[in-house]
């Protein structure tokens, strides 16, 4: 577990295991980071892998509102037990940039 502040943006060749279709912004130096420790451990990113409204996908808010970015992410070496993942609700976000919500759905998985 960790907190990078990670921007992971768009999925590049080579990483469908790790970073799905469904990501925001674009990657800065902490998101690459996190990319590679999760290449390197065989971990999904697994925010990045259910679709959401733009609205639900943001996890910070800067001071004044205007800007928005998707920095924190759950991540797994079991992808395939994770039926979602998501941030608080819409009146909880307000809040999230001291708490981060986040409700798992987990399925009891057997790995092949």
């Amino acid at each position: 577990m960790g907190d990078f502040n990670g921007k992971i943006g768009k999925q590049r060749s080579g990483e469908e295991n790790i970073i799905g279709e469904y990501t925001i912004g674009k990657r800065n130096n902490n998101g690459e980071r996190l990319v590679n420790l999760s290449h390197e451990n065989n971990l999904a990113i697994l925010n990045t892998f259910f679709k959401k409204k733009p609205s639900k996908k943001w996890t910070w808010k800067s001071p004044d509102g205007s800007y928005h970015n998707e920095i924190d992410f759950i991540t797994s070496n079991q992808p395939k037990a994770f039926k979602d993942v998501k941030e608080g609700e819409e009146e909880e976000q307000e809040e999230i940039e001291e708490n981060m919500i986040v409700e798992v759905e987990y399925e009891e998985y057997e790995s092949d």
